[in-house]
């Protein structure tokens, strides 16, 4: 915790002069709760398998199916017929000498045997007819998927897996800047990605990084009208997701959050001072940030690194850490 930068603008300033000390400063065992560093989770450790929807016993039929039935003594006795049959928009299908359409849709196989049996039977048509049933071809439906994935796109999926994950894993699965917010739009469509925000701007003075502005955009692949929206924050533990929630429907969108990424800043008694970026998958120590910056200056020989973080809304607060035992005790 203590060697752990914020995924905020954070500079650190490396001091020579190990036994110095400024008003304001705070030691890293001190620190204030809010100050602390989120744990980073890596991608890896997401648990994507929540956005599966539990697998069904038995499918239900859907429009547009193609269905196989067969049916026994239908046109002559002991004699079996076999009829493909589309299922139409309404989820209805005609079969011969039945008067009308039989709705099958949302009805499992077995479901759909039975009534078509019962309508024979009804009908006079046949005695003691037997249905089976088969599907040949399933209707798959149009899912789109964006953000941090590594193929955004349109992807067709079957109706037995239209779920976030199986979406998900259509585009190639998830990049390494990958958050874990997931968010389901439903019944839209993509609109053109608008241009990036641009980075914020810094100025490095005396010990501190002051934002000078943000840009502020949309974010890419962002959709056009009001739709409903559910999100899923992979990283809460008491994540409880109905199943439901978990149905992709035709023209839906799935959309993986990209993590944000916070620069922050070395200078000081170091090789190479400089702004370096945050790594999205895993957390920087203070030794590593160091290094990054080329390493200490020898020919100072610091003991000590200053630390000054920035949350929106609160004040900055300055840490002092004292780099022989950040060596020694690197997970403090």
């Amino acid at each position: 915790m203590a060697g752990r930068l914020l995924q905020a603008a954070v500079w650190l300033g490396v001091s020579g002069l190990g036994g110095c000390a400024t008003t304001g400063q705070v030691s890293v065992r001190d620190l204030p709760a809010q100050y602390e560093a989120q744990s980073v989770r890596p991608v890896k450790a997401l648990d994507f398998a929540k956005l599966a929807r539990p697998s069904e016993q038995q499918r239900h039929i859907q429009s547009g199916d193609l269905l196989e039935v067969t049916c026994s003594d239908l046109l002559a006795e002991s004699k079996k017929e076999t009829i493909p049959v589309r299922v139409d928009p309404d989820g209805a299908i005609t079969l011969p000498l039945l008067p009308g359409t039989l709705r099958l849709d949302s009805l499992t196989c077995g479901e759909a045997e039975q009534t078509i049996e019962t309508a024979y039977r009804t009908a006079n048509l046949v005695r003691q007819p037997h249905v089976s049933i088969k599907t040949l071809e399933f209707s798959n439906k149009k899912i789109y998927v964006i953000g941090a994935v590594k193929k955004p796109g349109m992807y067709e999926l079957r109706p037995d897996e239209c779920n976030p994950l199986r979406a998900i894993l259509a585009a190639e699965g998830v990049t390494e800047d990958a958050g874990s917010v997931v968010e389901i739009r439903r019944t839209g469509r993509p609109s053109s990605p608008p241009p990036p925000a641009p980075a914020p701007s810094n100025i490095l003075v005396t010990g501190a990084s002051i934002p000078t502005g943000q840009g502020q955009a949309n974010p890419a692949g962002s959709l056009t009208g009001d739709n409903d929206v559910i999100r899923f924050d992979l990283a809460d533990q008491g994540l409880n997701v109905r199943p439901d929630q978990l149905v992709l429907n035709n023209g839906d969108v799935v959309s993986v959050e990209e993590r944000k990424k916070q620069p922050f800043f070395v200078t000081g008694s170091v090789n190479q001072p400089g702004q370096f970026p945050t790594p999205a998958d895993r957390e920087i120590h203070v030794l590593e940030a160091i290094g990054m910056a080329g390493g200490v200056n020898t020919l100072s020989q610091p003991t000590l690194a200053l630390i000054t973080r920035r949350l929106e809304g609160k004040p900055p607060v300055v840490l002092r850490v004292d780099l022989d035992r950040a060596a020694r005790y690197p997970k403090e």
